[in-house]
C-alpha cells in the first residue's frame, strides 16, 4: 500500500476534488489550515 502524504498534490482524491471544483460540483472547500491541503505553502497558495 502506498502512503499518500500532503507533501505534494499528486494524490488521487485531491485531483478528483480539483476536477469537481472545475466542473462546478464543489463551490467551497473549508479547511482548518492550509497545511491540510498541502504542506508546500507556495503551491497551496496558487490554488486560490
Amino acid at each position: 500500500m502506498m502512503d499518500i502524504l500532503g507533501t505534494n498534490f499528486d494524490r488521487p482524491d485531491f485531483k478528483k476534488m480539483l476536477a469537481d471544483i472545475d466542473e462546478g460540483k464543489i463551490n467551497l472547500v473549508i479547511t482548518k489550515d492550509l497545511s491540510r491541503l498541502g504542506r508546500d505553502y507556495i503551491e497551496t497558495r496558487k490554488l486560490y
